[in-house]
């Protein structure tokens, strides 16, 4: 029997917990009715829809603690986030705050074993077991994108995944893919979706522990589209929005006061929509025609946008937040690209430059796909800085780079990891297991890719009710398809 994330401690014992058609857990701590419900839900699934589990109030219990039949309650030791003690009698939860107790449940329902599934004669089991338990990276987020291909569904199942991984964050980024009030054109006219239709996605990630982190592009990537395949939201549904951007469309003109006022009125939105949190990533990568309008070429560039970077920080400090930014344009090409990193700022472009300017409130989220060594150097020049700093793997393949990255991020005493996925969720779903549980347990995770081609879609089907259509099983909507490939 496979636990996933695997937790730091699990040792088997002798005998099981045995249950039927109905259980009840007994909890001190009051869930909020979506998460009480939402856990209840998970029982069901996990039990093969055999068992309904009811939650019962018990102020006798300790804080943070929940009980199923006559389980005793473990102690937690040493860096326990939880720990899990099951016998015969039942099983026992004790864990430090709320995110504990959720993960805690997250591991015990896996180990449901159904023995006899007939109705009215259910019969299930959960081993003995003692497990004990904590993440070794506290931020462990994934960076979801919205594209017009993106059906609700998949991220459904995105989300509920992540969730039972335990991921802490879910960055959310839309691709001309989210319905604004400030600017219709943001959204692909038939392409795109209402806050109405999001906010359930929202209200799934907060039940199951995770904050939502609201992003939009603040500098390149203003198309709201992929470079290469040469859309734009905004401009092939409008034209003359042109001045909001630079000449190539690809990046927000900083000059215009009415771009710099729009993109005020989008994180209002976004902050809106996602709900309370801790954070905003503000993108800013691979802005290679920044200031190269004739407006903007006039000013000193660099004085530019560090005022502007800055300036967002500090608003998004007013509200309680910290803006998170793409390393790439920090970073000098001619010293870094050589050496097998990710840089895009160039003589022309000295974007580097406004690295020592930057309000040490700002979040760098260096993205390196590339560099397989269990030290990445170019985080030690924003840590060293005294940057909070994020390693940010990608991995369509063997899952290298992400174990590589979340190893430097133990190693080097980093702050967090975020797994992007960019335009490859499906093909990422299906190795969540091994990025996520890299996250969970750092360099002590083995990313054993074809493993995990089996362990996701197990865990997936006990996550999500069975589907009537065909084209709603899996991760993707279809079986054979001969223009996919992951990585074009």
């Amino acid at each position: 029997m496979i636990i996933l994330p695997e937790p730091k401690s699990l040792a088997w014992h002798e005998g099981a917990y045995p249950f039927g058609g109905r259980a009840v857990m007994q909890t001190n701590h009051l869930f909020p009715d979506s998460r009480k419900a939402l856990l209840c839900t998970l029982w069901n699934r996990f039990s093969c829809t055999a068992s309904v589990l009811t939650v019962e109030q018990n102020p006798l219990l300790p804080a943070c603690c929940a009980r199923i039949g006559e389980g005793s309650i473990p102690a937690l030791s040493g860096e326990d986030e939880y720990a899990i003690e099951v016998s015969p009698a039942g099983a026992g939860i004790a864990a430090r705050e709320e995110t504990g107790l959720l993960h805690a449940f997250y591991t015990l329902i896996q180990a449901i074993d159904p023995i006899d599934l007939a109705p009215g004669q259910e019969k299930l089991e959960i081993p003995a077991m003692t497990v004990h338990d904590h993440p070794t990276i506290a931020f462990r987020s994934l960076h979801v994108c919205v594209f017009p291909e993106t059906s609700i569904l998949l991220l459904q199942k995105t989300f509920s995944l992540a969730g039972l991984l335990k991921c802490s964050h879910i960055v959310l980024e839309f691709w001309g893919t989210l319905q604004y009030d400030a600017l219709p054109e943001m959204a692909w006219a038939g392409r795109s979706y209402s806050k109405q239709q999001i906010r359930p996605l929202i209200d799934l990630a907060n039940a199951f522990g995770m904050e939502v982190i609201p992003m939009t592009n603040h500098l390149g990537h203003a198309s709201q589209s992929r470079g290469g395949m040469g859309k734009h939201t905004v401009l092939d549904q409008n034209p003359r929005l042109a001045p909001l951007f630079e000449p190539d469309g690809w990046t927000w003109c900083l000059s215009n006061p009415t771009a710099l006022a729009l993109l005020r009125r989008f994180r209002e939105e976004l902050i809106e929509l996602c709900g309370p949190g801790s954070f905003f990533h503000l993108g800013c990568d691979e802005a290679d025609s920044y200031a190269s309008c004739r407006r903007c070429a006039r000013k000193d560039r660099v004085t530019m946008l560090a005022d502007y970077l800055n300036g967002l920080s500090a608003e998004l400090a007013d509200a309680g937040r910290r803006g998170i930014i793409w390393h790439d344009m920090l970073l000098e090409r001619a010293v870094w690209r050589p050496r097998g990193y990710t840089a895009n700022a160039t003589p022309d472009m000295p974007t580097d430059r406004v690295l020592p300017l930057l309000d040490r409130r700002l979040i760098i989220a260096d993205w390196e796909y590339h560099v397989e060594d269990e030290h990445v150097a170019s985080a030690d020049v924003f840590k060293n800085l005294g940057f909070t700093t994020l390693l940010c793997p990608w991995d369509g393949g063997n899952g290298k780079n992400t174990l590589m990255l979340t190893g430097a991020v133990e190693k080097q005493g980093l702050d967090g990891i975020m797994i992007t996925t960019w335009h490859h969720l499906p093909s990422m779903n299906k190795q969540m297991t091994a990025h996520l549980g890299a996250a969970w347990n750092g360099s002590a995770h083995t990313c054993d890719i074809p493993f995990h081609y089996a362990a996701a879609p197990a865990l997936l089907r006990k996550l999500m009710p069975h589907p009537s259509r065909y084209e709603d099983s899996g991760f993707i909507s279809w079986e054979v398809d001969s223009t996919y490939t992951v990585n074009p």
